[in-house]
């Protein structure tokens, strides 16, 4: 039976540098046996590369000036290395998420044009933080909607659009669809993707039995974001000294 070959993309900068050592733990804990995998930095300096290297890794440098342009030439490339190595599919992974070991084997399985796992972080409405998944479907209005409550149960559902922080992208959709900076910036270069992939006719799907954590600096400390076992949206300071956070309008 054959396996299909996964390029695992991961765009960096130096500034991911303080969950480095958590990320390659779990990178490393993947357990899928047809897999590559590519570093693109874009750092200002290109000495910053160097670290990832001396760890073993195969990295690119990457330059480009100013926040979208950076991760959309970083994702650019790893597109371009997956078409060009021929790879099935290309998992392009945020350096400051933690996947289950078996997220590859899942994805893989569905064998669809794009699928994500479930990715949280943290929004501002109204000026309070809330812990929100990158998961979104289609309101009756043609609008997006956060799926706060299907991230909460084990299936696969088609939606209109997901991040790119632990996404599944089969090899024809990287042929027809690149990145590209949102001319308006009212949305993000990933979400832009999942469009205009829509557009040309691919499905975008997400699998919502693969929780992943996000390491994210919030007010100066290193945090975590999850769904907990008991499904309740989570933030824990595992890091660093970290009592209270404001989740869903309410102190844990």
């Amino acid at each position: 039976m054959h396996l299909p070959k996964v390029l695992i993309g991961i765009p960096t900068y130096f500034g991911k540098d303080y969950c480095l050592d958590e990320f390659l733990a779990s990178l490393q804990k993947i357990d899928y046996a047809n897999k590559d995998v590519l570093f693109v930095d874009n750092s200002d300096d290109p000495a910053h590369a160097e670290v990832l290297r001396a760890k073993g890794f195969f990295v690119e440098y990457c330059k480009a000036v100013g926040f979208y342009e950076k991760i959309v030439a970083s994702r650019n490339v790893i597109r371009q290395r997956g078409i060009e190595g021929k790879y099935d599919f290309v998992f392009f992974l945020d350096s400051d998420v933690f996947v289950p070991s078996d997220v590859l084997n899942k994805l893989v399985l569905h064998n669809v044009s794009v699928v994500s796992g479930v990715c949280f972080t943290i929004w501002y409405a109204d000026g309070v933080p809330r812990v929100r998944p990158v998961i979104f479907k289609e309101n009756t209005d043609k609008t997006m909607v956060i799926m706060n409550d299907e991230v909460k149960k084990e299936r696969l559902y088609e939606i209109k659009a997901c991040g790119g922080a632990c996404v599944l992208v089969r090899r024809d959709v990287l042929e027809k669809v690149l990145f590209s900076v949102p001319e308006d910036q009212k949305t993000s270069e990933d979400i832009l993707f999942c469009l205009n992939a829509r557009k040309q006719g691919f499905s975008i799907f997400a699998d919502t039995s693969v929780q992943c954590k996000h390491s994210i600096m919030y007010e100066g400390k290193n945090v975590l974001v999850y769904l907990d076992t008991n499904k309740k949206m989570c933030v824990d300071g595992v890091y660093k000294s970290f009592s209270t956070i404001l989740l869903n309008g309410e102190k844990r």
